[in-house]
């Protein structure tokens, strides 16, 4: 009985706990020979990733031209999607 319980409290967790993978942003890869990364759609600058660089994609506009993404150095901005390599869009 006992037995029975904790395999099921362990299930239990299991199904509630977050997955590392889900959490995980997707890398993608910048194709452009320069990208600025802006505080938000068409603003301020914040940074500059080049072409080659991984990115972490962490949400996309609604419209699909605009992504979210954190550089390898830690900045987070908004990148244009088609600086983006086809193959990772």
């Amino acid at each position: 009985m006992l037995l029975r319980l904790a395999v099921a409290a362990f299930g239990v967790l299991c199904l509630s706990a977050p997955s590392a993978a889900a959490a995980s942003p997707r890398a993608v890869t910048v194709c452009s020979k320069r990208a600025t990364m802006y505080e938000t759609p068409g603003g301020a600058v914040v940074g500059v990733v080049h072409r080659g660089d991984n990115v972490f994609l962490l949400r996309r506009g609604s419209d699909g031209r605009w992504w979210r993404v954190r550089a390898r150095f830690g900045t987070k901005g908004w990148v244009r999607s088609s600086v983006i390599c086809r193959e990772d869009r």
